[in-house]
């Protein structure tokens, strides 16, 4: 594997071929990828824009980027046998890096063009991650570190949509902390919000990767689970609930305590998000009413 560092600031002259080279290497025209580049902030839409171009100037396998800063990682095509990486930084701005792959070698004229291609991405990949990083931190809760209410309202509307259309399972669970006001009151807001961290790592590691988990608000919680029925969801509700029976805070001396009720209900057919969300609100209504630190499935 071959790694080359790329530092182009405003206004340099980048990575035009050096002398000797001009007769071996005909320079791609970039301004289609350049105009292309542009109509998007969306860092994945962004990147296949470019593989794309870049395919369209030499052979192209695979092609990966990672930003450990910002804890992206993500693949285009396949990974091979042979690969050249660029880290790219823009007036000293940490941009990630690129990684390039394919079955047989590049040779040194393909790794010139694709240098050259490289230059017109910087600026809007700059953009879109911080694009990202806005989006991120729009849709985050600062305190446990999970999605937000906004994000869960941007992502029910569209796991609906894509249940209904592939004919899978779509479950939710609605999760409310009980008494968690005397936790306040008693210990203080301090010990509240230590207690709502611990909850939020508690059930992200009960969950697999492929479920949501959203802080909707104060002490309560959303779990969006795919391709899981009713049986399934309340499966995985009771496997929360009892974790969370388990979990003890310590805070300044004090161990404190929690339990949590659960409501769970699957996307009927024909219905849509908004009756999948009231579902899961009646069932959670319900196990409040019937005693909490409970399950209850409708």
């Amino acid at each position: 594997m071959r790694t080359q560092a790329i530092n182009i600031s405003a206004g340099s002259s980048g990575l035009l071929p050096g002398p000797g080279q001009a007769d071996t290497l005909s320079s791609p025209d970039t301004r289609p990828l350049s105009a292309g580049l542009l109509t998007t902030l969306d860092l994945e839409e962004l990147l296949a824009l470019f593989m794309q171009e870049a395919g369209r100037h030499l052979e192209v396998g695979g092609l990966a980027f990672r930003h450990t800063g910002h804890g992206i990682a993500t693949r285009f095509g396949s990974s091979s046998r042979h690969s050249t990486s660029y880290s790219l930084s823009l007036q000293e701005e940490s941009l990630g890096e690129v990684t390039l792959s394919r079955t047989r070698p590049f040779a040194e004229r393909e790794l010139a063009v694709f240098e050259q291609l490289l230059r017109p991405l910087l600026y809007p990949l700059r953009n879109a991650l911080r694009y990202r990083v806005a989006l991120n931190a729009a849709y985050h809760d600062p305190l446990t570190g999970l999605d937000n209410r906004a994000a869960m309202d941007q992502s029910l509307p569209r796991e609906t949509d894509m249940a209904r259309r592939y004919n899978l399972a779509l479950s939710l669970l609605f999760v409310d902390l009980d008494h968690f006001k005397r936790i306040n009151d008693e210990y203080g807001h301090a010990a509240g919000d230590c207690v709502l961290r611990n909850t939020a790592r508690r059930m992200r590691s009960t969950l697999r990767t492929s479920d949501r988990l959203f802080r909707y608000g104060g002490e309560e919680f959303v779990l969006l689970l795919q391709a899981t029925d009713l049986h399934g969801a309340a499966i995985v509700a009771e496997r929360v609930r009892r974790s969370l029976e388990q979990l003890v805070t310590d805070y300044e001396g004090e161990r404190i305590a929690v339990t949590a009720s659960i409501g769970a209900a699957q996307l009927g057919e024909g219905e849509n998000h908004h009756a999948l969300f009231a579902h899961a609100d009646k069932a959670l209504y319900r196990a409040k009413a019937e005693g909490r630190n409970r399950v209850v499935s409708l």
